[in-house]
């Protein structure tokens, strides 16, 4: 009597044993994928960021000793006034090409964050579905006394941890997405106004006054080739610089992917 029933506890056990690794064979199914997808995400945000970063030190120009500073603007003036606006012409084109190549860069990557955001968010909505039907099948096991009370809270809070993972997941990758998208369009914009000051001063005969004066206004605070740069676009350069930096710490490490057994 006593074998029959310790043999009927352990077929209980192991059956409610094979109910719980069934219930997490399906979410482990699906891991190992949401974990690649999330993974590549990030790695081509670490990229972007990185790029974006570089396109930011190449528009905001690189801060120079004062002294060297002030001889390379002295020398580029007087370039400038000897040469009447040919080489004047000659040096800003390349700065010209420069900008444009950059401006079609960030479009082709605001296009790809794109992508990659809607591709994100299609994937979680994929998550919260699968969530919200594991809870109701969970529901509808333990209603009809296919599972036990305990067995139904373990599989639920196994389940809503693995579920506040990925939401954080796409959280931070939202963040990520929308704050790279704002930096990239402003800079876009940034460039936009360069390059129509620039292609101003090609179409001048010669050096105009005013050219000279926004040369003279920024020439301490960058590089002499940015000639038609703004106060604020050098601030926005640097400050956008600022944000990346914290962007990029902030993508590692992540949160330990939950443990479900």
């Amino acid at each position: 009597m006593k074998f029959i029933v310790a043999f009927a506890l352990a077929i209980v056990t192991n059956a409610a044993s094979l109910r719980r690794a069934d219930s997490l064979t399906v979410d482990q199914g699906s891991v190992s994928a949401y974990e690649a997808a999330q993974r590549d995400d990030e790695l081509f945000l670490q990229g972007s960021w990185h790029q974006l970063a570089e396109d930011l030190k190449k528009v905001g120009g690189t801060p120079m000793n004062h002294t060297a500073d002030k001889a390379n603007a002295a020398k580029m003036r007087q370039v400038m006034d000897a040469t009447k606006g040919l080489v004047g012409k000659a040096m800003l084109a390349p700065a010209l090409g420069m900008l444009h190549g950059l401006y079609d860069d960030q479009k082709g990557r605001i296009s790809a964050l794109n992508k990659r955001e809607q591709t994100s968010k299609e994937r979680f909505s994929e998550q919260q579905k699968k969530h919200d039907q594991k809870l109701a099948s969970l529901k509808d096991k333990l209603d009809h006394h296919r599972i036990s009370q305990e067995f139904y809270a373990n599989s639920t809070k196994d389940e809503d941890r693995l579920f506040k993972y990925w939401q954080g997941c796409r959280d931070r990758a939202h963040h990520q997405f929308h704050t790279q998208l704002k930096l990239t369009h402003g800079l876009m914009e940034k460039e936009k106004g360069m390059i129509g000051a620039y292609d101003k001063a090609l179409a001048d005969p010669e050096p105009t006054k005013d050219g000279l004066k926004a040369f003279n206004k920024v020439a301490k605070q960058v590089t002499p080739e940015i000639v038609f740069m703004q106060d604020s676009d050098v601030q926005f350069c640097a400050s956008s610089l600022a944000i990346v930096k914290e962007e990029l710490k902030s993508l590692a490490p992540q949160p330990p992917f939950p443990t479900l057994y």
